[in-house]
This record gives C-alpha cells, sequence and structure tokens, in this order.
C-alpha cells in the first residue's frame, strides 16, 4: 500500500502503532519508504485512546499539513458470537470503531483529502465494526468531509493472510474467496478519490462504501469448489431465500476497467 502511494506521489508518512516499528515487517515497511525518499515518522500511540490520537495530531500539525487518513489497525480475535466474551467483543472493537471516532473528532476542523476506513467481510465482532465505520463514511459527507470505507475480504500473498495461512484456510471452507494486492490497490485509489461533496450537493452514499470479493458468480464457484466446507452462512433459515435469489440469478463474470471493478460489485449487492 504504501509503495503505491510513493508511486503516487506521497512523500510524507505519519504511522500511529501500539508497536511502533519494532515489528521486523513493520521496520522493513519504514526502511524501504525511507530508501525511496520518503519521510517517515512513527509515533507509539493506540488509537483507540484519544488523548494520544490528539497528541500526534497536534504535533504532526506544528510541521506540516494533515491531508489524508487510512484507518486499517485491527486485531485479530474473531470468533462465534453465541460463545464469545465481552473482553474478546471489545478487543476486536476498539481499535476499529474508537480509533476510527477519534481520528474523525481530531481531524474535524481539517481539510482532508481522504479519510479511508478499511473494514472486512466477517461476522460477530467484526460486524460490529463494520457497520460502524459504514454509518460513518455515510455521515462524514452529509458534513462536508470526505470520507469511504472499504470492505476487503482476504487479500492473498499480503499482510494478515500471508502471516497466517491457517486464516485463508478457514475462509476457504466457508466458501469465501481472496482478492489480489492490485485490486485491493484499485478499491484503495478510488476510496482515496471521492472527494468532499460541493456545497449543496447531493452525496451519492453508493460511492462511498466500497465492497469487495462478493461477486456473486465467482463466490459460486469458490462454493464448489472446496472439499470440506463450514459455509454455515449458506444453510442458515435465515438466509435461504435470499441465498437461493441470489445463486439462481444469472451472474457473469465480465472483465471491466480496473477503476471501475468496485462500483459494478457494490451495484451488484
Amino acid at each position: 500500500m504504501t509503495t503505491y502511494m510513493v508511486e503516487h506521489g506521497c512523500k510524507y508518512f505519519v504511522f500511529l502503532s501500539r508497536s511502533a516499528a519494532d515489528k521486523p515487517e513493520a521496520f522493513a515497511v519504514v526502511e524501504s519508504l525511507q530508501k525511496v525518499g520518503a519521510s517517515v515518522e512513527v509515533y507509539l500511540a493506540d488509537a483507540s485512546n484519544f488523548q494520544a490520537v490528539q497528541q500526534v495530531v497536534d504535533d504532526v500539525s506544528t510541521r506540516r499539513t494533515i491531508r489524508g487518513v487510512i484507518h486499517a489497525a485491527m486485531v485479530l480475535d474473531d470468533g462465534m458470537f453465541e460463545s464469545m466474551s465481552v473482553g474478546k467483543y471489545e478487543a476486536v472493537l476498539n481499535p476499529k470503531m474508537l480509533g476510527t471516532m477519534n481520528l474523525h473528532k481530531a481531524l474535524e476542523g481539517a481539510v482532508l483529502d481522504f479519510f479511508v476506513m478499511a473494514r472486512s467481510i466477517s461476522a460477530a465482532n467484526y460486524c460490529a465494526d463494520n457497520s460502524f465505520l459504514d454509518s460513518l463514511a455515510l455521515y462524514r459527507p452529509h458534513k462536508g468531509l470526505v470520507a469511504s470505507s472499504i470492505a476487503l475480504p482476504m487479500v492473498l500473498d499480503v499482510e494478515v493472510v500471508a502471516e497466517n495461512p491457517e486464516i485463508e484456510g478457514s475462509l476457504n471452507r466457508k466458501g469465501l474467496y481472496g482478492i489480489n494486492e492490485n485490486e485491493m490497490l484499485t478499491a484503495l485509489d478510488a476510496g482515496m478519490r471521492q472527494g468532499a461533496p460541493e456545497a449543496g450537493q447531493a452525496v451519492d452514499t453508493s460511492k462511498v462504501q466500497i465492497l469487495l470479493g462478493l461477486e456473486p458468480a465467482v463466490l459460486a464457484i469458490a462454493m464448489s469448489s472446496v472439499d470440506e466446507t463450514d459455509i454455515y452462512w449458506a444453510i442458515d433459515t435465515h438466509l435461504t431465500s435470499a441465498c437461493r435469489s441470489f445463486f439462481s440469478h444469472p451472474w457473469q463474470c465480465v472483465e471491466e476497467p480496473k477503476q471501475q471493478l468496485h462500483y459494478r460489485s457494490r451495484r451488484n449487492q
């Protein structure tokens, strides 16, 4: 993601992280950016702590104008809702929901080019996060502020899935499929280019929520290509009618220009 941003003109990066650059993969990202001439600052801060976020924003703002935000913090701790403890529920909720709200409040007076929130296609505690991010993506443009939420499936060969191969196997058994890094970057680019609505202009809500990984035709192929399945959502009695209608429709995979992929996915849901 950062390499893509550098290639498109971004030269100044500020990272907020609970572990700073201590992890080898985080250090590698910082080092690669510095090698191509980018300026990088890393703050040891928890996005779910408002005072910490505000302090970082105030400090950076004394030297540079903050022009955009990408919020992709997460805790990997999912599970079935009926067996989930309050602590486990909140552990996932805080980085996404509180972190997003803190960035929104700390930068409320800033004129940003983009405010991108990365969310997931998942269940239980992640659903609460997802709903909040989507709601904020709708709320901000009504206030004249930029925003977009991007629903990502598993992104193959990078980040979380690459580091945790058991996640790919688990999601495959649930009939889901992954996207490649180029598709993710296409969605990111679209989210960053939304722009704020002009005064008096109606908000096009179909563009602020970008959804990937749920193409019906590809889902059908994914569901039929695994021997061991755990597709509980497809056999849930509450979803039986919807699934029957969803998969009986004569969907087609149509190759389109990359910049249109996310809009096509959003319209087809």
